[in-house]
């Protein structure tokens, strides 16, 4: 009852401050639709469609076949798991959630993977963050910091190694059926997904602009509600500032991104799972520092 009461006062104080920043309200809306549709709809949209392909086609399966021993070495991570990972690291976070859905769903991999699996696959699309840093920042120091993202998530994974090890379910293989069949129910699905991400990233930037303005402790919290949002506001930084909270904010995801796992995938335990994302932030910058004093 009382965690009741407390989440109406939450909400009817975000009501009263949407009434009363109407124009920030449709500032946000607006902004976070444009982005949306320039910079994530162009990169993950086809993508998800692609992968849910893949795994139609029993892709992941060879993929896993191929990597299990490596990767079972590393993280003692099931053979069904080898696929996330890879294709992750590839094309980002949004991604690894629909990823990780599909194969749940057709019993390729259950619960217990499934979180296990999220607390090492945090990656940002690289196409995206190398076109945004380089921008920011320069290209050398765009790929410093994606390689770092990487670095981390393996540091992760090898410390979580013990973590929720089961053995690997028989992989089911599937009927092949009509290719435009798959296609078709692909993008039924994943124009669900999509507007599920959508929506998450309008109520979290509408939140972060009525809250925070652009100082710099504001512009540090806006990043972390949403990294997007966060790395457009620190082009007027210190050069060791934006390389800084450029790490920070990629490393940690966004909650935006957080919220995206718990909408989009069954029964996560989101205390590990942010756990690791702050474990992620300070791995990152343990590594980033000395590369900062080499530069």
């Amino acid at each position: 009852m009382k965690k009741n009461i407390f989440c109406i006062i939450i909400i009817l104080f975000l009501f009263i401050n949407f009434i009363f920043n109407t124009q920030i309200l449709i500032d946000s809306t607006n902004n976070s639709i444009i982005v949306f549709k320039n910079n994530l709809l162009p990169t993950i949209f086809p993508i998800f469609i692609i992968s849910d392909l893949l795994i139609n086609y029993n892709f992941n399966i060879y993929i896993n076949e191929l990597f299990y021993k490596l990767f079972y070495k590393l993280f003692r991570l099931n053979k069904s798991c080898c696929f996330i990972f890879i294709l992750g690291m590839i094309t980002g976070y949004s991604n690894i959630f629909n990823i990780i859905l599909n194969l749940y769903n057709q019993k390729y991999i259950n619960n217990i993977m499934v979180n296990k699996i999220i607390l090492f696959t945090n990656f940002i699309n690289p196409i995206y963050l190398i076109s945004i840093l380089s921008i920011i920042l320069n290209f050398k120091l765009a790929v410093i910091i994606l390689l770092i993202s990487i670095v981390s998530n393996i540091i992760i994974g090898i410390i979580y190694k013990n973590y929720n090890v089961t053995n690997d379910i028989s992989n089911i293989k599937y009927e092949n059926i009509n290719f435009f069949v798959c296609l078709t129910n692909s993008i039924k699905k994943n124009i669900n997904n999509l507007i599920i991400i959508l929506g998450i990233n309008i109520f979290i930037s509408i939140i972060s602009n009525i809250i925070f303005n652009n100082n710099l402790i504001c512009i540090f919290f806006k990043g972390l509600l949403d990294f997007t949002n966060g790395l457009s506001l620190i082009n007027n930084l210190s050069f060791n500032t934006k390389i800084v909270f450029s790490t920070i904010f990629i490393s940690f995801g966004g909650i935006n991104s957080h919220l995206q796992c718990i909408n989009l995938l069954p029964n996560i335990n989101y205390s590990k799972y942010l756990k690791a994302r702050f474990l992620q932030v300070i791995i990152s910058l343990i590594i980033l520092i000395p590369l900062l004093l080499l530069y």
